[in-house]
């Protein structure tokens, strides 16, 4: 019983938290209203959802219904409004100019095609200032493991605030091993999200 009490008022030894550090979370929770995280750039979209460090989320849907050009959207508006700066892994966006290219066109509003070459020098040093690919060499199998080793270095570096996955289907699952999927998911998004939380990162 001492030693159970002494746990109990030793604030985080072994995954305990203290009554009064509870106390004071609660407290700060209910003054600043747990931060209504990062306007995601559309007044629409921000009455439902905001973006917020430490947290996950999950963009699902039909194949080919454009759910990368959102997502590249919402991370453009990201940089812009909040000057957000983002690790990206999106293999099916190679080489990375091609990548770029995309978001060089959404900042500065203007088809690659079109645009003066000086306007691109400018807009494509700002896009390599807040994006930041993770392309693993040839050799190396983009496990969930390595990406988030890459995003860790990146996050010393750049100071990243977030990290894309994009999409699910291009990381290396061979870790996987005698898991179903349903627990491979599960310990997939698992990893996720204790990295999101150890690093304060979306």
């Amino acid at each position: 019983a001492a030693m159970g009490h002494t746990l109990w008022e030793s604030s985080g030894e072994g995954g305990d938290l203290a009554p009064a550090d509870f106390e004071a979370a609660m407290l700060a929770y209910y003054r600043d209203g747990g931060h209504a995280g990062t306007y995601p750039g559309w007044y629409t979209v921000s009455k439902h959802y905001t973006v917020r460090p430490g947290e996950l989320t999950v963009l699902t849907g039909i194949a080919n219904h454009r759910k990368s050009q959102f997502l590249h959207a919402l991370c453009l508006n990201l940089a812009q409004d909040a000057g957000w700066k983002i690790g990206i892994f999106s293999p099916e966006h190679y080489p990375a100019g091609h990548l770029g290219r995309g978001f060089v066109e959404y900042a500065a509003n203007f088809r690659l095609a079109d645009m003066p070459e000086e306007m691109f020098i400018d807009t494509a040093a700002w896009v390599a200032q807040h994006f930041h690919p993770i392309i693993p060499p040839d050799e190396v199998p983009p496990t969930l493991p390595w990406i988030l080793a890459v995003a860790r270095h990146q996050i010393t570096v750049y100071g990243l605030n977030g990290l894309v996955i994009d999409p699910y289907n291009e990381v290396d699952h061979q870790i996987m091993g005698r898991q179903s999927e349903t627990q491979y998911i599960s310990a997939f998004l698992s990893l996720l999200r204790r990295f999101t939380r150890h690093h304060n990162v979306h």
